[in-house]
Order: C-alpha cells, then sequence, then structure tokens
C-alpha cells in the first residue's frame, strides 16, 4: 500500500520512523518525498506494538527461488 507514494503522503501510525532505505546497493535517508519501490529494504524505529501495526502495510515478499 505504500509503494509509489511520497512518505508525506503515507499513513502510518504515530511515532514511527523511518530510518533508512535499502534499495539495491543504494542506502536511502528517507524524507517526506521519497517513494517506496517494490523490493526496498527500510528500516523502521518502533515500539513493538507499533510494528505489529506497521505489518500489513510492509508486505513480505514471496522468494521465486
Amino acid at each position: 500500500p505504500l509503494v509509489g507514494k511520497p512518505l508525506k503522503d503515507c499513513v502510518l501510525p504515530p511515532c514511527t520512523v523511518l530510518a533508512l532505505i535499502f534499495r539495491g546497493t543504494e542506502v536511502i535517508t528517507p524524507t517526506g518525498m521519497t517513494c517506496l519501490e517494490q523490493g526496498d529494504t527500510v528500516v523502521t524505529i518502533v515500539t513493538r506494538d507499533t510494528a505489529k501495526r506497521l505489518e500489513p502495510l510492509f508486505p513480505k515478499e514471496k522468494n521465486n527461488a
């Protein structure tokens, strides 16, 4: 649900910090204008309760190998 939208337009639980995005060999410090892409790995700083609420927003990719 978050892919392709600027982070500033995404509805995330309160106190959610998106610290880093790994995109291929690139490491991105996200801003409000950053758009997530399919395959990005996102590092978040959250509480346990918030992590549970984020899981549906960041579905795990299925490995076709």
